[in-house]
């Protein structure tokens, strides 16, 4: 009876785990990481930047603060715009489809989460 119980309580946790983070626009926020392709663009190294949404449903817009961000390499303009202080994913970042975009300068930038919405259905 105490194993069914556990078993009871160990599921209901995930459940409940796995689709309030959903909700709480915090721990929503697409995961932006980069690294390193190894190429080169005009001499400078090109970084590779990825968007991953950390649960069950997707983002859109994702918008990234990007002030004082450059590259010599154009960007993509079918992944992500930039108008002014302003990057913007032009597609979902949803779960299982990370989305990514390159760019080539000295130093990697820091791109911040600006805002999103989350669409869960």
């Amino acid at each position: 009876m105490i194993t069914k119980l556990i078993s009871v309580l160990v599921f209901v946790t995930f459940f409940i785990s796995s689709t309030s983070s959903c909700d709480d626009p915090y721990t929503a926020s697409p995961i932006i990481t980069q690294k390193l392709t190894g190429q080169k663009v005009q001499g400078k190294p090109q970084w590779q930047v990825t968007a991953q949404a950390p649960c069950s449903c997707c983002q859109i817009p994702v918008r990234l603060a990007c002030s004082g961000f450059q590259t010599v390499e154009p960007l993509d303009s079918n992944v992500i715009t930039r108008d002014g202080d302003v990057c913007s994913y032009l597609n979902s970042i949803c779960p299982g489809h990370p989305t990514t975009f390159t760019y080539a300068w000295d130093q990697s930038y820091n791109f911040t989460v600006q805002s999103f919405t989350t669409a869960c259905s």
